[in-house]
């Protein structure tokens, strides 16, 4: 199975955070949650409490998705009016009976999705563009299989490979001598390397070559989290890191509203 991760920023002036937190859960996410192909989609959502610390979090958001493989990112999209029916009640008064984007039996899905997009996070080409663009198609590895509850925190870090490293080196060394170094750091309960799948979305390849996503035992332990920063010969350095707080979610929507913030450094060009 094929796991898409993506960072979030809010629209600039569009919405507060909170606002943003809670069209995202309440509104955009079921929506893309009709996606036919999409087996599971979790939102992760800054906690307030981490804007206030320094390093300040270098994103409002993430989100996984999961599809069975790399030609269900590419299927066709079914229309709008297809997929939501007024026994889809405030989602269906929100996007199909307003036609709030355009005619639900013309527009599809992920026409619907792209304009809803649009006004909700920062698509602005204003530069620096590199924390709008944080995405990887993966296929996930275990490094540690320990297990989580609900109070633990989740750090993702997003990684690009130094230069002259081909796509299989870094992968290897990330999997067998830097995965391993990091599963000894204090506090770790579980950790799952992403490595990226050779994918091309919509004539854009993927924005990042790998995701560390680990779970540990204690909120507040910084220490726990920085073991992105161990292996210089492994991830190019300024790694984004988010801490996530685990939350369970809506079975019915697939989306998960839950938070993380930010630790570490900003990512660089």
């Amino acid at each position: 199975m094929i796991k898409v991760i993506a960072g979030a920023v809010k629209h600039p002036t569009n919405r507060s955070l909170a606002d943003f937190h809670a069209y995202w859960g309440q509104r955009h996410g079921p929506l893309f949650a009709r996606t036919p192909e999409l087996r599971r989609y979790v939102q992760h959502h800054t906690l307030a409490e981490a804007y206030g610390g320094s390093p300040r979090p270098t994103h409002d958001g993430a989100s996984m998705f999961w599809y069975d493989d790399i030609a269900a990112l590419r299927a066709p999209s079914p229309l709008l009016g297809d997929v939501i029916g007024p026994q889809d009640d405030e989602l269906y008064e929100w996007y199909v009976r307003s036609a709030r984007y355009g005619a639900p039996d013309a527009l599809t899905l992920r026409e619907t999705v792209m304009a809803d997009d649009r006004q909700l996070f920062d698509r602005s080409a204003h530069w620096p563009l590199h924390a709008k663009r944080t995405s990887v198609a993966a296929m996930e590895h275990v490094i540690v299989d320990g297990q989580t509850t609900p109070d633990m925190v989740k750090a993702i870090f997003t990684a690009a490979r130094l230069p002259g490293l081909s796509l299989d080196e870094f992968s290897q060394r990330w999997r067998t001598i830097h995965g391993p170094l990091a599963a000894r750091a204090p506090g770790l309960a579980n950790a799952r390397w992403l490595l990226r799948a050779v994918v091309r979305r919509s004539g854009r390849a993927a924005q990042s070559d790998c995701v560390a996503r680990v779970a540990h035992a204690a909120r507040g332990r910084p220490d726990a989290v920085r073991l992105s920063h161990g292996d210089r010969r492994g991830p190019r350095a300024g790694s984004l890191v988010i801490l996530r707080r685990r939350a369970e979610g809506s079975a019915s929507t697939h989306v998960s509203a839950s938070g993380f913030f930010g630790y570490g450094p900003r990512m660089t060009e």
